[in-house]
């Protein structure tokens, strides 16, 4: 079974601006397959298997500056989505969908994509007391650094299988997802007891089972801090207004 762990990343500003370049050349490179596999398709009406592509885009720059594997997942993300393409084209001739199906579109010029680093079965965290290297070509990190990043106790024991970088709000902040597999929990039920729970606000939950057992969960600290987020967030949405500034402003993020 596999299990997602997310964390916001806390970094120095020299470690964003890394992970800001990194997935702005995943975003360039993903640009580069779907343009490849855009134009095959526009000329001979039929798939370009992730193969061909690779062929095609390995000795493009971004390509050359991200690490192989994590290079690899974005083209293999293209190649996803013009599965997923010719998946509608196939049931809008079979009648069973009728929406309009449309090529997959390129990512804004100045976006960013994900990093999807694969980990190998033999990769060791604890060797190097559990901080993760981001990995990166030669040349990207003499030229720009390094980043490490450090994995959560709650999920050392398990295997880690992938770790994502995801960039939010336009590389101002990043989340790392943990892709990891986890055991499998065999849970006992009796279909001679249950129980009820209220939802509530000064009490979030309040709990009673039909063998006599009771508890409440005490909801007034996550009230507290709701009313401030609204506060807050009424603040912020305020003088943005009387600024005449459109869309989310970092400090609304």
């Amino acid at each position: 079974m596999l299990l997602t762990q997310t964390v916001a990343l806390k970094l120095e500003e020299s470690s964003q601006e890394i992970l800001k370049t990194l997935c702005h050349l995943s975003k360039n490179l993903f640009n580069v397959g779907l343009y490849t596999v855009r134009q095959y398709f526009f000329q001979e009406r039929k798939y370009l298997s992730y193969e061909s592509a690779y062929h095609l885009c390995k000795q493009n720059e971004n390509y050359q500056l991200l690490a192989t594997d994590c290079a690899q997942q974005t083209l293999k993300y293209v190649d996803r989505c013009f599965k997923a393409f010719f998946k509608l084209l196939s049931m809008r001739q079979e009648g069973s969908y009728t929406a309009i199906v449309q090529v997959p579109k390129y990512l804004p010029k100045d976006g960013f994509f994900p990093l999807v680093i694969p980990i190998r079965a033999r990769h060791n965290f604890a060797k190097d007391d559990w901080k993760f290297l981001i990995p990166t070509s030669r040349q990207f990190r003499r030229d720009q650094g390094s980043v490490y990043i450090s994995v959560p106790e709650n999920i050392r024991q398990f295997r880690i299988k992938e770790i994502r970088i995801l960039p939010k709000q336009r590389g101002h902040f990043f989340d790392v997802a943990f892709v990891y597999e986890g055991q499998n929990e065999i849970v006992e039920t009796s279909s001679s007891a249950a129980i009820g729970i209220d939802f509530g606000l000064d009490n979030l939950a309040t709990v009673v089972s039909t063998t006599g057992e009771s508890l409440i969960i005490d909801g007034k600290h996550l009230k507290s801090v709701n009313q401030w987020f609204n506060k807050r967030i009424s603040h912020l949405r305020s003088d943005k207004d009387k600024q005449g500034i459109k869309g989310l402003t970092k400090q609304q993020a």
